[in-house]
């Protein structure tokens, strides 16, 4: 979240700059871009000890188009990674031991929902957004050695209900280049399940205006 608030810093400061950047508008009306991404789930615990969640990498494409002025309605969805986690797991009979193991899973998510470009400066054109979607856990199965549901899982809420809903605020900057401009963007992708959990995501790419 710290990062995040730091970028919220400089989106603001780019919207105190818009005044003295040029008015002229884009004139492309459609957007193509493929995205390189990272993410870090708090929820899912990191390997050795650790509890500082785990971190996906993954793959995307976005498409988007001029709503009104500088509004865009976008759509996008992102592939990443199987990656492992610890998943532990409470033993509800009094007096039984606890137990833990190594599991995995993968993500597909994807979101809709408005961008609001600020403003140029120059070939820059910072941006906020709000979106909502979806997120799919894609979890190995839960391990038969366990006498489920003497067994609970750490991850119990993600095991029973794997596909999320999702709200997505962020930001960002795009660089524009000719036809082709550079984005990245930042921003909280938080899914709700028996509660909101936070998450950091970043993304990166080429886009193609037209």
């Amino acid at each position: 979240m710290r990062a995040f608030m730091r970028f919220a810093v400089l989106i603001l400061v780019a919207t105190c700059l818009v005044p003295l950047a040029s008015a002229q508008e884009d004139d492309k009306r459609v957007q193509l871009g493929i995205l390189g991404e990272y993410m870090h789930i708090g929820q899912l615990k990191g390997l050795y000890g650790t509890t500082s969640g785990t971190n996906f990498w993954g793959i995307g494409g976005r498409l988007s188009f001029r709503a009104y002025k500088r509004i865009e309605l976008e759509g996008e969805g992102f592939y990443d990674f199987e990656q492992p986690f610890n998943e532990n797991f409470t033993n509800t009979t009094p007096g039984g031991s606890n137990s833990g193991g190594i599991s995995s899973t993968r993500l597909v998510h994807g979101e809709f929902g408005p961008r609001v470009n600020i403003g140029h400066l120059h070939m820059i054109q910072p941006f906020v957004e709000l979106k909502g979607g979806f997120m799919d856990f894609r979890l190995d199965p839960q391990p038969p050695f366990l006498p489920f549901p003497t067994y609970v899982s750490s991850i119990n809420g993600l095991r029973m209900s794997n596909i999320n809903a999702v709200l997505f605020p962020g930001g960002g900057l795009q660089v524009h280049i000719g036809p082709i401009s550079v984005r990245a963007d930042i921003g909280d992708e938080m899914y709700f399940n028996h509660g909101v959990h936070n998450n950091i995501r970043l993304a990166f790419g080429p886009v193609f205006r037209f």
